[in-house]
């Protein structure tokens, strides 16, 4: 072991923080119930921003005055074992001046005394001590030392009644939590617990913010920053600034300077290369699953990363990576309780599509297409479509289009059919006359103006395959709709003389019309 440095006493004080501009109540009382119990461990575990050490300083300053409190603020220099327990117990001797009486000597000694020993004896003399102690171990995500951990789980299997834990972190630590959680010894405040609530947003913005903002705009801040107090705290910094606030919620997004500065600095910046690249290729997707992950981001990495306290081998896949991104906390919402679909925080969402867009825009369209090639592969072909689309995949995206457009008006879901054709070239349209006809249906069915849903039935009319059938369809559905029953009924039966048998949409409609 090496020789421990020189203490640093600002890490043995909870830092100060001024009055908390929301009194989060409900935690509180999480809080403070956890530790009366009989809970051996609280965590509180969430990304970066969401207001942990406030949370934990205010019930310490507030709602803590019948125990002594012991605050070790962590960094990465203390993975030195003896560095870590140097802190540990002077930290401790500040709750009684007896602990650790002869260990620091001890420890930096040429025959140090087992970790066993020296924390058997740590222990027996914090339970002589009468009187109630909270430890805090505040940004214990910086501690990687295998050593340090089992330290730690060495003290929560022999921890004293009068001694109770609370971590403050990032990242889940390695100490057991499942055995802990299954014995009742566990209290767990995490991101969900953690999100500002609607009340809570309304009561910072009031005091953050010189004007009073109208509901509405609360809720907009609310859903865009999905209750993460830091982004509530650069919006209200962003709107001092504005006269418009009203314009300003709409487009505030993750490329705020704010919000781009804070994620780039404390998030982003701080992975291995081969994460943030990750990150990166994956921001094109709405949702994230390991197989699709696995198709999408280049496989051009060596075999382990290291990234902080995480050392992944990635041939075990892109499942692993969202499990890790996950346990650390690292803005990856979980959708369901397999753990197998993600996605990013909106926010970090959009700070990393707009990063890729600004310095890998060639890489998107390939991106796009391998996700547009698993979508399809597994039969999801309505999300292939979009990703085809905006890879510039034309001529595969109309097709899939035509396959399945009559499905889609079926179920009068005609704006998303236009929002697809919208983002086809003319050439590409022209050259499938049926999607000019299912153009037409949509657009009636929208309540476009005549002579649009007129252009698009002249378009298939002069097509490279005669529509008479369907063309036929959409001018009886016009007809009606003008109130021709005559023109309408000639052309209904001439629509169901000519159109083919898999033409079941248009055929039901005319054949309902004919029954009238």
């Amino acid at each position: 072991m090496s020789t421990a440095p020189p203490l640093l006493a600002t890490k043995l004080h909870a830092p100060p923080i001024v009055s908390p501009l929301v009194s989060r109540l409900r935690l509180i009382r999480d809080m403070e119930h956890g530790s009366r119990v009989g809970q051996q461990l609280t965590l509180v575990s969430a990304p970066a921003g969401f207001g942990k050490t406030t949370l934990v300083c205010d019930w310490i300053i507030r709602h803590q005055p019948d125990s002594h409190v012991v605050w070790l603020s962590l960094d990465e220099g203390d993975n030195d074992p003896v560095r870590f327990l140097a802190y540990l117990i002077s930290a401790l001797r500040s709750f009684d001046e007896g602990i650790g009486a002869g260990l620091l000597t001890a420890l930096q000694s040429r025959r140090p005394p087992s970790n066993d020993t020296l924390l058997t004896t740590l222990i027996n003399q914090i339970e002589a001590v009468y009187d109630r102690c909270l430890l805090v171990l505040d940004d214990y995500h910086l501690i990687t030392n295998q050593f340090i951990h089992e330290s730690l789980l060495f003290l929560l299997d022999h921890q004293p009644q009068n001694l109770h834990l609370l971590i403050s972190t990032r990242v889940d630590p390695p100490l057991a939590l499942a055995r802990l959680r299954s014995r009742g010894l566990l209290n767990e405040l995490r991101l969900e617990k953690l999100r500002f609530t609607y009340e809570e947003s309304a009561e910072f913005l009031r005091h953050a913010v010189s004007v009073e903002l109208e509901v509405d705009h609360i809720k907009a801040l609310v859903s865009r920053t999905e209750g993460w107090a830091a982004g509530l705290q650069m919006a209200a910094l962003s709107m001092r600034e504005r006269p418009d606030i009203g314009g300003f919620i709409q487009t505030f997004t993750g490329s705020n300077r704010y919000i781009l500065d804070y994620l780039l600095e404390e998030v982003l910046c701080r992975q291995s290369e081969y994460i943030q690249q990750f990150l990166l290729e994956t921001s094109i997707l709405d949702r994230l699953c390991g197989p699709l992950c696995d198709a999408v981001v280049s496989n051009n990495h060596e075999n382990k990363i290291a990234n902080n306290h995480l050392l992944l081998n990635m041939n075990r896949g892109a499942q692993e990576v969202l499990e890790c991104l996950d346990a650390s906390n690292l803005f990856v919402v979980r959708l369901d309780g397999e753990r197998h679909w993600y996605r990013y925080h909106h926010l970090f969402s959009e700070l990393l599509y707009k990063r890729l867009q600004q310095s890998q825009p060639d890489l998107e369209p390939v991106l796009r297409r391998r996700a547009g090639d698993w979508y399809e592969r597994q039969g999801l072909r309505e999300q292939a479509i979009d990703h085809y689309l905006r890879a510039g995949e034309h001529e595969r995206g109309a097709d899939l289009i035509l396959e399945l457009a009559e499905e889609i008006l079926m179920r009068s879901e005609g704006s998303t059919y236009l929002r697809w054709v919208d983002m086809l070239p003319e050439g590409v349209l022209q050259a499938r006359p049926l999607l000019c006809v299912y153009h037409a249906a949509a657009l009636l069915m929208d309540g476009q103006p005549l002579q649009n849903i007129m252009a698009c039935l002249d378009t298939a009319e002069h097509g490279v395959r005669p529509m008479t059938g369907e063309v036929a369809a959409v001018r009886s559905l016009i007809a009606a709709f003008k109130g021709n029953a005559g023109d309408s009924f000639e052309l209904a039966h001439l629509a169901l003389d000519h159109l083919p048998e898999r033409g079941f949409f248009l055929r039901s409609i005319i054949t309902w019309m004919t029954l009238l």
